[in-house]
This record gives C-alpha cells, sequence and structure tokens, in this order.
C-alpha cells in the first residue's frame, strides 16, 4: 500500500533587498514623493470634520471559494499578494469605480487613527483598477481596524502569524547602525513565507461585516515608501476583535521586537489632512446628525440658563 502525503503548509525562507525603516515613524523617508506630497497617508479621522454622503458606495466582495494563499514576513510587514476581493465604490466626487485586490499587508498599531484613537492592529488590503474603468486615480485601499478583545478572530486562527515564525525571527545578519535615526537595521532581511492550502476570505473576514458599512473615505497615499499619493483610501468604521494572544503573534516581530524599530510598531506617524475633504458613508451620517443634534440641544440648554442668570 502507497501512502501519498500532501502538505498543507510549508515555509520558504528567502533574502529581499527591501528594508524600512520604522525609528522615526517615516518622518525621515526621502524616497519618491514620501517627503514632498502634501497627500500622505495615514491621518486622523474626525466625525466632526468632514460631510456625510448617503449616496456613496462601498461595496467589498471577498471571494466567497477556498483558495491558497501566501503568508510572507519581510522586513518590515506581514503581507501576502492575492486577488483576496473585488471592491465597486464611489470616489470622493461621487464617480463609481471597479477594482480588484492585489495585496493585503498588517500595521500593528493601526496607522489611522479615529477621533485621536489608534487601534492595535490595521489590515490595509490594496486593489487596483480595473481594465475596463479609467480614471487617474488608479488604487484604492479598504482598511479594517482590529482592538483586543476576549473574543477569537477567526480570521487569525487560520492565517495564523505564527506560521512565519523561523529559528531566524530574531537573528540579524550584517547589521549596522543608522546614526540618523538611532536604529539598527538589517541590510539583508529575512524573508519567511508559509503556503496556507485553504482559506476562505468571504466565510472568515466578510462575514463579520455590514452589507452597507459605515466608513471614512479620502484621497492619500501608500503609506510605505515611495508613498505614491494616489489612492482612494476606505477606512471601515466598523471595529473588528482581536485576542491579545493573536496580536501578540503579530507583534513579536515589530513592536515587541526591540531591535526593529527602537521600540515603535511598523505604523507610519499621522500625516496632516492639509484641508482635504474626508466623507463619510453608511450609517455614520446617521451617527453624526445624532452627534450635532446632540450638541445643539446642549447649545440651546446653556443659552437658556445662561438667559436666566441674567
Amino acid at each position: 500500500m502507497i501512502v501519498l502525503i500532501i502538505p498543507l503548509l510549508y515555509i520558504v525562507q528567502s533574502q529581499t533587498a527591501t528594508t524600512i525603516s520604522y525609528a522615526s515613524q517615516g518622518s525621515d523617508w526621502t524616497s519618491g514623493v514620501c517627503s514632498s506630497s502634501t497627500s500622505q497617508s495615514p491621518i486622523n479621522l474626525e466625525v466632526s470634520s468632514g460631510t456625510c454622503d448617503n449616496s456613496m458606495v462601498l461595496d467589498i466582495q471577498f471571494k466567497k471559494d477556498a483558495m491558497q494563499i501566501v503568508m510572507e514576513r519581510v522586513q518590515y510587514t506581514i503581507q501576502s499578494k492575492a486577488a483576496v476581493s473585488n471592491l465597486y465604490a464611489t470616489d470622493i466626487n461621487g464617480n463609481l469605480y471597479g477594482y480588484t485586490a492585489t495585496q493585503f499587508m498588517f500595521h500593528g498599531p493601526s496607522e489611522h487613527t479615529i477621533e485621536g484613537t489608534r487601534y492595535d492592529l490595521e489590515m490595509q488590503i490594496v486593489h487596483e483598477l480595473k481594465s475596463e474603468f479609467s480614471a487617474t486615480i488608479t488604487k484604492a485601499v479598504v482598511s479594517i481596524l482590529f482592538e483586543v478583545s476576549s473574543t477569537d478572530q477567526p480570521f487569525f486562527t487560520t492565517y495564523d502569524f505564527t506560521l512565519v515564525a523561523s529559528a531566524a525571527t530574531n537573528t540579524t545578519t550584517n547589521s549596522t547602525t543608522n546614526s540618523t535615526t538611532n536604529s539598527t537595521n538589517t541590510s539583508t532581511p529575512t524573508s519567511v513565507t508559509s503556503t496556507i492550502a485553504s482559506i476562505n476570505f468571504n466565510d472568515l473576514l466578510g462575514s463579520q461585516l455590514d452589507a452597507n458599512p459605515a466608513y471614512y473615505t479620502y484621497v492619500g497615499s501608500l503609506t510605505i515608501p515611495d508613498c505614491d499619493d494616489n489612492v482612494n483610501w476606505y477606512i471601515l468604521d466598523s471595529i473588528l476583535p482581536i485576542t491579545q494572544t493573536q496580536l501578540d503573534a503579530f507583534n513579536t516581530y515589530f513592536l515587541s521586537n526591540s531591535t526593529f524599530a527602537s521600540g515603535n510598531g511598523n505604523n507610519r506617524a499621522i500625516q496632516s489632512t492639509n484641508d482635504r475633504t474626508i466623507k463619510k458613508g453608511g450609517v455614520a451620517c446617521e451617527e453624526q446628525f445624532v452627534y450635532f443634534f446632540s450638541f445643539f440641544i446642549l447649545y440651546i440648554f446653556i443659552n437658556y440658563f445662561i438667559f436666566k442668570l441674567l
């Protein structure tokens, strides 16, 4: 009898030339338009700013079939390059476009903040404009935020960050100290890849999102060099859970790794909005109405109270 064993997962180590320093959280990046563009990302998103528009569309269609995917840990993030979703969304001017996902990556803590609150992890799904559409801005990034909770995150049960751990996780070769940022970088960072034989993005991730999610949108840039500023951003307002154990599995490579960025995570610092328009779609518009109406009632009450005292 012949027994055939098919491995469900394998790990490969290789070398990559890309090194990004987060010791100064990107303030010292000079490549591309990182230091010259006025439309950079990430930014802080505020409920009290921007314009609500319930006519906007955000339709994220995750692949419903199980697929094989490669998880890759490089020097600056954990990522996968795969068409895990299609996206149909209106831009800041109300024009509808279609996009196909090309890759996704993670940043911890989150790069975008909402009302000054920084979350524990941010997943950024990068999409490219479909060939049947024509637009100046050709990229769209959907951002999903995670916050530590006692609730296990099913997506990270399968997309398990520990799969790209290796004996070389904390090993550095040809290390040199960058005196301008006071950080230690590895000139030949290790890339570790792990193939997940079967993962269903719609079941594990898409099922947790609302059919018509509340979100923020604005025009910005990629958050890693060369910081290309031709990106329509869509940051979901629904925060998903992640356990501390699942988060620690990611942070061990970055935020909790003292040799990575002098104690920083792999998140770029908040950039100036520079009077850019921020729009909100979904139920956020109704929430903003309640928000402003509450302040209006408070304003009337305070003025009435002052009038009575006079």
